[in-house]
């Protein structure tokens, strides 16, 4: 059995107040990070010289939400509402402390120091030394793994973007035909609707299962496993000219507007809700990758939003401005090559997913085998 000692006999803290960032005009191009242990964890760059934190590595401590950080670099702080914690390292590895305090959640609703009052008395493993950094290494090495995973993700998100700029330039000064949403939907009739709104669902309309009913939440993170509300036959029925089906696509146009998604093959016929609009388009003229990449890009995105309406929070636009909307549209040969190279990117990126995840799971695991409980 590991021996147990509280954090405060581990760790020395010292108060914050010396290295409080004076001038808080921050640059990227200045050399000192000012930190907090909150979230946002860099705030920005100073060019002050003076009293810089160098002791380290060590831990931050917000005395607030009990949030923490382990630095290994020099930097200054924005508010003394923290504590600096270092430790003898002689007696213990101070990365290892800190993972064990990251897996320690304790009631923070009262507004009240915590590191003196509560944190420094909780109890923690403390094996031999050379077994604390080992552990250490190991789940160092695997959360550099996630890292570079996550990291991976990004670069091909980047590759997208840039071979569509590459393929089509810039969208501004496009030497493509130019045309309009009406100009390639499918269904004028079905396609550019929004769902239909308050007092057209009631209470005895809803089922267990059923036609499902579309939210934002399925096309702003692309969610087709996502299912909560289901109508009976007799409703869809009434309501099929909001119906869709795998191929349709859907735009959030309440709250986090303009997100777009396509309904999968796998996903269940329903309706969509008074927060998104569905379109059909004519896929013998337009590709739906090649259109969703477009209507994602910053060209597309300005002329949905580029204009702040009523109080100067960007609206989703009226029927009328949709419809009216230009952009250029290649030639669908082009379109194509271009889905085709997408379709093989999203097969890397759903691979380094599928990895992400069996290395999130295996930090778990090893969390739980060298943090759990203690057996007596």
């Amino acid at each position: 059995m590991n021996n147990m000692v509280s954090l405060g006999e581990v760790l020395a803290y010292e108060q914050p107040t010396k290295y409080i960032v004076e001038d808080t005009t921050y640059d990227n191009s200045f050399e000192t990070p000012v930190l907090t242990a909150g979230q946002s964890f860099i705030l920005g760059y100073t060019d002050e010289k003076e009293n810089i934190y160098t002791n380290l590595p060590c831990i931050i401590f917000d005395d607030f939400t009990t949030a923490k950080k382990y630095v290994d670099f020099p930097f200054k702080v924005k508010s003394s509402a923290m504590k600096i914690l270092t430790n003898d390292e002689k007696k213990s590895d101070i990365k290892y402390v800190f993972l064990k305090m990251s897996t320690i959640n304790i009631d923070t609703t009262l507004h009240k120091r915590y590191w003196i009052s509560t944190y420094s008395h909780i109890k923690i493993p403390l094996p031999p030394l050379p077994t604390q950094r080992k552990i250490a290494a190991v789940l160092d090495k695997v959360s550099d793994l996630i890292a570079e995973r996550k990291k991976q993700i990004e670069q091909l998100d980047l590759l997208v973007k840039a071979r569509f700029t590459e393929m089509f330039g810039d969208l501004n000064q496009s030497e493509f035909q130019y045309s309009t949403l009406l100009d390639i939907i499918s269904d004028s009739k079905n396609s550019l609707k929004r769902g239909p709104f308050g007092g057209s669902l009631k209470k005895d309309d809803f089922v267990e299962n059923g036609f499902l009913v579309y939210e934002q939440r399925h096309a702003i993170h692309n969610d087709f496993k996502y299912e909560k509300y289901y109508i009976t036959n007799e409703k869809h029925e009434e309501m099929k000219g909001f119906s869709v089906k795998p191929g349709d696509l859907i735009v959030s146009c309440s709250g986090t507007l303009g997100r777009i998604a396509e309904i999968p093959s796998y996903a269940k016929p329903g309706i969509i809700n008074q927060a998104l609009l569905k379109i059909k388009l004519n896929n013998e003229v337009v590709n739906n990758i090649f259109f969703i990449t477009l209507f994602k890009d910053k060209y597309m995105q300005g002329k949905l939003f580029g204009v702040s309406r009523g109080s100067g929070i960007s609206n989703f636009p009226s029927m009328p401005e949709i419809k009216s909307i230009k952009f250029p549209l290649p030639p669908l040969p082009l379109q194509t090559q271009f889905a085709e190279f997408v379709q093989g990117v999203e097969r890397a990126r759903e691979e380094a997913r599928q990895g992400l995840k069996q290395l999130e799971v295996l930090y778990s695991a090893l969390i739980q085998e060298y943090f759990g409980e203690e057996k007596q």
